[in-house]
Parts: structure tokens; sequence; C-alpha cells
């Protein structure tokens, strides 16, 4: 048999409060655990989704740079 209950934020709170430092610190340390493994796998979906991105061929790359000096050229002339 089970007893469900629902406790909002606050009254969670109020309970941890009311823990011994040492009982606090467990809390903590599992809140930690949970927290940086769920970040960690976010992280890692990150790093994979930009490694798995287009890249620049070596000719896109070399038309890239042309265009660059071209916009410089083009916006020092209005300057000036």
């Amino acid at each position: 048999m089970e007893l469900k209950m629902k406790f909002g934020l606050a009254e969670i709170i109020g309970l941890v409060k009311g823990l011994p430092y040492n009982e606090k610190l467990v809390v903590k340390s599992q809140l930690d655990k949970e927290l940086t493994s769920k970040s960690g796998t976010t992280h890692l979906n990150l790093k994979q989704l930009l490694l798995s991105g287009p890249v620049m061929t070596d000719e896109e790359y070399e038309d890239y740079k042309n265009l660059r000096m071209q916009f410089k050229k083009w916006t020092k002339k209005l300057s000036v």
C-alpha cells in the first residue's frame, strides 16, 4: 500500500530548514549529484550538435576571406 502526498515548494523548503546540519549536507550532495548529471548530458548533446554541424571547405573559406577583404576596402572608401 502506498501513500502519496503532494508538497509545495514552500513546504519542502520548510522541511529542509528544519533538518540538522549533517542531514542538510546529505540533501545538498544528492541534489548536486542529480543536477550535475543532467547538465552533463545537456553539455554533451550541445557538443555533439556543434561537432555535427556544417563545415566550410577550403574553397568556401578562401571565398569568405576574399569577400571580407573586399568589404573592408568598400567600407574604407565610404568613410573617407
